[in-house]
């Protein structure tokens, strides 16, 4: 048994589908000793009903495509419309290129050809693994993070009110010391170690990161002093921000060590280009969004200064979780945490 392959699957469930009986016993025997659990179907339709009463549950599909009732095709067209992300491996004989050209073109992670190959299936298996095993790590970590952000503004407001009641200025080192969570962020994570990511830079191939910062200077002036204006003024120059946040996850998927923070960073975009002009109404959420949008562009540009003017990786697990929970911070200003988040997941 693959020692490597049970351990990236022992907290992953797969659906098989396959019409033939004895390959389905095969399959069942075999991955039942390394999946934390398997799901059998003997044909499309049935697959289907199970996959849409279990789909939250399921992470990686694996079918046959000849198959009575409704064949492979139409299960991955079906499974696609609801849930464009599932993993998907693809049982076949076929070595036709046509055919095979069409299974690839459905977006499927995978291919194992019959007869059953045990190599070759878990060859097949461990690639695709170790990017479920990444996501849900990821997912994790983002839920993980909102709720740490969401802790944070929550204490934020709380530090606010009380200092208005008091009519004291509300210092920066004050603030600090009440909110704890963004620079602790590393504990919720086992072994956090600094990757070495100083080899995956290109100097010579970063002529964005000029026009990233020109971007920066130029929207951090205006946001400066943009409580002063006019909220349609505010909403102008917030939208047109996100030329930033553009340019610098472009900048971060030159890398493969800030997955996190790339996540946070193109939900944070999105949120922003569906900004409510009602959310300036709330001046102390308002005070706090642009204290953070702010700090958020001071750690881009310290992000630029380390990687490309000292040339040093630094600690990037902790820049990862760190910016993407000023991320999730500034939307946790405006949204609270919904109840389809997973709220059953463990700490690390």
């Amino acid at each position: 048994m693959n020692d490597k392959l049970k351990k990236l699957a022992s907290t992953i469930s797969v659906l098989i589908v396959e019409d033939d009986e004895f390959t389905l016993d095969i399959y069942e025997s075999i991955f039942s000793k390394i999946f934390f659990k398997v799901y059998l179907a003997k044909d499309g339709r049935e697959a289907l009903d199970i996959w849409l009463n279990q789909s939250q549950n399921i992470d990686l599909v694996i079918t046959d495509i000849l198959m009575p009732n409704l064949d492979g095709y139409g299960l991955i067209q079906k499974i696609r419309e609801n849930s464009p992300s599932q993993n998907i491996v693809v049982l076949t004989s076929v070595d036709d290129f046509n055919e095979m050209k069409d299974i690839v073109n459905m977006g499927v992670d995978g291919i194992i050809l019959k007869p059953y190959d045990e190599e070759k299936v878990f060859s097949v298996l461990n690639r695709i693994l170790k990017v479920i095993k990444s996501k849900k790590i990821m997912k994790r970590q983002i839920y993980q993070l909102k709720l740490l952000a969401s802790q944070s503004v929550q204490l934020k407001q709380g530090v606010l009110k009380q200092n208005k009641e008091k009519k004291v200025l509300i210092e920066d080192s004050v603030l600090e010391k009440k909110v704890q969570g963004k620079y602790n962020i590393r504990k919720t994570f086992h072994n956090a170690v600094a990757d070495d990511v100083s080899s995956d830079i290109d100097y010579l191939d970063m002529e964005n990161v000029d026009e990233l910062l020109s971007s920066l200077n130029k929207y951090e002036s205006l946001l400066v002093n943009i409580e002063t204006k006019s909220n349609e003024d505010i909403i102008s120059v917030v939208l047109e921000s996100t030329e930033v946040l553009t340019l610098f996850i472009s900048t971060l998927k030159r890398f493969s060590s800030f997955d996190v923070a790339i996540d946070a960073s193109t939900n944070l975009n999105e949120f922003i280009l569906n900004f409510d002009i009602t959310y300036l109404e709330d001046k102390e959420k308002k005070e706090l969004f642009f204290n953070a949008y702010l700090a958020l562009f001071e750690d881009i540009s310290s992000w630029l200064d380390t990687m490309f003017s000292g040339k040093e990786s630094g600690n990037v697990n902790y820049f990862d979780a760190s910016f993407a929970n000023t991320c999730l911070e500034l939307e946790s200003i405006y949204m609270i945490l919904g109840e389809d988040d997973e709220s059953d997941l463990e700490f690390f």
